[in-house]
């Protein structure tokens, strides 16, 4: 290849990508002007703070249910079986995994 060849090759890549520059361009500012996409955004936005929102009350009640579960779950243990009665805790332990038991 010649400094002429290499020339053409630029302007040629030149040409696409202005080209390509002003289309892009060009969409930018159809993309800004378009009431309709404007609406949409503005309903997705709504939407995703909804749903923000629903999240934030589930992770809320997720909490809530697990510190019941643990509260229930210490309480079940202390009334049940006191600590000392090691025997007591083994019963309870095959009566909860062996369906036999719980006839």
């Amino acid at each position: 290849m010649n400094i002429y060849n290499l020339n053409a090759l630029l302007r040629d890549q030149i040409k696409h990508l202005q080209k390509a520059v002003d289309r892009s361009l060009q969409l930018s500012r159809q993309g800004a002007a378009d009431p309709v996409v404007d609406k949409d955004k503005e309903a997705l936005m709504k939407e995703i703070l909804k749903f923000k929102s629903l999240l934030s009350t589930k992770r809320e009640q997720i909490a809530t249910l697990r510190a019941v579960l643990r509260a229930n779950k210490q309480v079940t243990r202390s009334v049940t079986f006191p600590p000392s009665s090691a025997h007591a805790f083994g019963l309870f332990r095959r009566c909860s995994c062996d369906p036999r038991w719980l006839r």
